[in-house]
């Protein structure tokens, strides 16, 4: 299970989902690139939309490691069906990136490229 496309989207999260104070990552003061409403507003409607269609799917991952779990704390737990619960979770988990990289590229064809282009380029540093 790789976590950087998660650790990507809480990145994303967390600069565009600041107020539309002075402080805003995407549009700081010193900057004469700001988003206009109607861009934060849709990248506002891309995060809600797809924080919903994660939802449910994540409330499957934790049902499925409940599951999980049960099969492991059994005296002898049974390998086919442990194995078959993680590919159970890693196909759920998959769905979740899937959506991450879904998510990032809408956002991306919302704001202007220089600030897509700085925003790129912070998420980069922050995963490295």
């Amino acid at each position: 299970m790789t976590v950087r496309p998660l650790w990507l989207l809480l990145v994303v999260a967390l600069l565009l989902a600041a107020p539309v104070a002075a402080q805003d990552p995407l549009d700081p003061p010193d900057r004469p690139m700001r988003l206009t409403a109607s861009q934060r507003q849709q990248v506002r409607e891309v995060r809600t939309r797809y924080k919903q269609l994660r939802g449910p799917i994540q409330l499957q991952v934790k049902a499925r490691r409940l599951e999980l779990l049960q099969h492991l704390a059994q005296d002898q737990p049974d390998k086919a069906a442990v194995n078959a619960k993680v590919r159970e979770i890693n196909d759920l988990q998959m769905q979740i990136n899937q959506s991450v990289v879904d998510e990032l590229f809408e956002i991306r064809s919302i704001l202007p490229p220089e600030i897509w282009k700085k925003l790129r380029s912070r998420m980069i540093d922050e995963m490295l």
